[in-house]
């Protein structure tokens, strides 16, 4: 053997070609598989193989059928049982495995064993989890076991070499037992970078510990908890904060009155959900952070052209506070009442400060209302957003009002080199005048993949579909969401653009 195959790290560099050779989910199988066999060559490729091997598991079913056979069984339900206790000797022989584990993480693997609730609460008892399991910095606690029985044992996990936890409140669950575990985790995983806590039942006013996590960069917060404003006062002034979901309560601006010039100062992606879109102009307000480039917002009640217009100054004057603002995403929750309510028209005025964002890579714009805009605006927005790779731009489902033209299509793709996915209702029966230039490089797009119309109207697919191929002719998809005589049509056109 050669010498450096003694090296552990270039052993592990080895391996992981073996693991880069299968990129997707479903081919895992086949490099564990091929690690296996690696692992069993010889001596010196054993423990780098199996550190890869065990290093993250997405199941505790495997570390427990590696026990002697007499300690376990399986039942027909495909649940594990102990059969006997397992002795000191026993422990000892599995931390051959498990001091390997860095992260019981997603996804979960489907079709293994899962343990009975016993066993889980034995192997995630608290002197015997940190003698298996020491150098665990990463732990879900969704892949494991259910909301009712992981909620008690996360105290138990805390130490302060993890820096990544998950776990969901059941739906029915004592509220002093909530605040103790969230009371927990600053005093006993005072490393924590990642926390998230989802939940089966809805919950307002969700306290967080009343003490900081001071190294914490990732919170993720379940829709179904509205956070209190407290807390969210607290979460302002972390320092090193970079991203952020959760869903705002009804009274945030009593936190947000409260705002330092200094709040979210490194934030970098915020996804946030609120009952209007009011509070969520103030939060975004409330942002000092120069390195913000993803702004996610959803809200339930419509919002009027005028709260829209001040929500997109807002992002407009961030802009220049943040020059790697890259990504929004806006979107309003239809409820039922919503195809009641008086039309929400969004006219180009209310978008125009959007104009200001000129390094928008992805835009998406839901169901905000009727999107009242023309080929003029779409011709600023076009000159306005060059680095435009998603751009939707998305009325309500009943919206059948549309100014736009193919001509909005042939100006984004002219003038954004990289937009590949595009969602826009048209009025396809205006076809643009004869154009010399329509066939000229400058007018067409080689990175348009996907173009979805949902509910335009058509009235000649023919002149439709050769426009189209004209100037997106590496278009692949082209979606169409509409009523059956309208839908016939597009499919004509999809017909005449594969050349069918």
């Amino acid at each position: 053997m050669h010498p450096c195959l003694l090296v552990d790290e270039l052993v592990l560099h080895i391996i992981g070609f073996l693991v880069e050779g299968f990129p997707s989910e479903s081919a895992r199988p086949n490099a564990t598989r091929d690690i296996a066999r690696f692992a069993r060559t010889c001596k010196s490729f054993t423990d780098p193989a199996l550190d890869v091997l065990w290093r993250t598991q997405g199941a505790v079913s495997p570390l427990i059928m590696c026990l002697p056979c007499d300690v376990w069984k399986r039942d027909l339900s495909n649940k594990i049982h102990f059969v006997r206790e397992p002795s000191a000797d026993d422990w000892a022989m599995l931390q051959r495995y498990s001091h390997r584990i860095r992260g019981f993480t997603g996804p979960k693997a489907l079709g293994l064993p899962i343990l009975d609730d016993d066993i889980l609460r034995t192997i995630f008892s608290r002197e015997l989890f940190h003698r298996l399991f020491p150098s665990l910095d990463s732990l879900d606690f969704t892949v494991m076991t259910t909301a009712i029985v992981a909620l008690p044992l996360v105290p138990n996990v805390l130490s302060e070499r993890l820096v990544r936890l998950t776990f969901m409140i059941p739906r029915e669950q004592d509220p002093d037992a909530i605040r103790y575990v969230l009371g927990t985790i600053p005093e006993s995983a005072p490393s924590l970078q990642a926390l998230k806590i989802d939940s089966f039942a809805p919950s307002s006013g969700f306290e967080l510990s009343d003490h900081q996590v001071p190294y914490l960069r990732a919170l993720s917060l379940g829709f179904k908890l509205r956070i209190s404003s407290n807390s969210l006062f607290r979460l302002m002034q972390l320092q090193h904060l970079q991203v952020l979901s959760l869903n705002l309560p009804d009274n945030s601006d009593i936190a947000l009155d409260q705002s330092s010039p200094s709040a979210f100062r490194t934030l970098q992606r915020v996804k946030v959900a609120a009952r209007s879109l009011d509070q969520c102009s103030n939060l975004i307000s409330s942002i000092s952070s120069c390195a913000l480039r993803e702004v996610s917002i959803s809200y339930d009640t419509q919002a009027p052209n005028t709260v829209l217009h001040t929500f997109f100054q807002g992002l407009g004057r961030m802009q220049g506070r943040s020059s790697v603002l890259d990504t929004l995403i806006v979107k309003h929750n239809i409820q039922l009442t919503s195809s009641s309510d008086p039309p929400f028209i969004v006219f180009p005025s209310t978008l125009a400060p959007l104009l200001a964002c000129c390094r928008l890579r992805i835009l998406n714009l839901i169901n905000l209302g009727t999107l009242d805009l023309d080929d003029a605006f779409m011709r600023q927005a076009a000159l306005a957003w060059p680095a435009l790779e998603e751009l939707r731009m998305c009325s309500l489902a009943w919206s059948n009002s549309h100014r736009l033209t193919l001509s909005s299509i042939r100006e984004l793709v002219s003038q954004c080199p990289h937009l590949a996915r595009l969602h826009m209702a048209i009025d396809a029966r205006i076809l643009p005048e004869e154009d010399t230039d329509i066939a000229s490089p400058e007018s067409q797009s080689p990175s348009l993949d996907m173009l979805n119309v949902r509910n335009s109207q058509i009235e000649n697919p023919r002149a439709v579909a050769e426009y189209l191929k004209a100037i997106v002719p590496g278009l692949r998809t082209l979606n169409v969401e509409s009523e059956i005589d309208t839908l016939r049509m597009w499919r004509v056109v999809q017909d005449l653009m594969k050349g069918t």
